[in-house]
């Protein structure tokens, strides 16, 4: 409904229905353009919320990623909010992952949640969130993040693209702060 001028305001059925990105885990993805405009520097904090309703669970999927494609050392200059085959959301760092204890379900909607308060890639700094709940993490690297150089954004895929997301994506929203505990447990409540 992106630009419908009419709408979804003038027909309450509509503003009401359940919309979200279907990806069939081969070849589909959104191509964001280069995400310079999310006006990250340096290791920045942020955070990534999504709503996900993942058709398989044990394959690697990427919901969103992005950071420097050109780079000769992608390490600490691509990052992704990521469901590894275990069924394991991961906020991956490209060669150091932060890995979340808990799993989630096949054909189940989920709220997922990602916050990285700045500075180095590690498991102290950044946070994991299932439907509003505070996950253990694990991994990460004492070595620093850095997106000053941004020069991709896809929802669905990783920069190649691979990795392919299989399932329904609804409401991905990033931040440029991280999200305090009390916020994304609101926006666990309703999608």
């Amino acid at each position: 409904r992106a630009g419908d001028k009419v709408l979804p305001e003038s027909d309450a059925s509509i503003a009401r229905s359940d919309f979200y990105t279907d990806f069939d885990g081969t070849n589909d993805y959104v191509d964001c353009g280069d995400g310079s405009g999310l006006g990250f520097s340096g290791a920045d904090a942020f955070s990534i919320t999504a709503w996900i309703n993942a058709g398989v669970v044990n394959a690697n999927q990427v919901i969103t990623a992005f950071g420097s494609d050109t780079s000769s050392s992608p390490e600490g200059k691509r990052l992704a909010m990521f469901l590894a085959s275990t069924a394991k959301p991961t906020l991956a760092f490209w060669g150091n992952d932060v890995v979340s204890d808990g799993t989630i379900s096949a054909n189940e909607w989920v709220h997922l949640a990602m916050t990285f308060a700045g500075g180095n890639r590690t498991s102290a700094n950044s946070k994991i969130y299932i439907n509003g709940v505070s996950q253990t993490l694990s991994g990460g690297t004492a070595s620093a993040l850095d997106l000053s150089d941004m020069d991709f954004l896809h929802i669905g895929a990783d920069q190649t693209p691979d990795q392919e997301f299989n399932g329904k994506i609804s409401n991905l929203s990033l931040y440029q702060t991280a999200l305090d505990a009390q916020t994304i447990k609101q926006f666990a409540k309703s999608r």
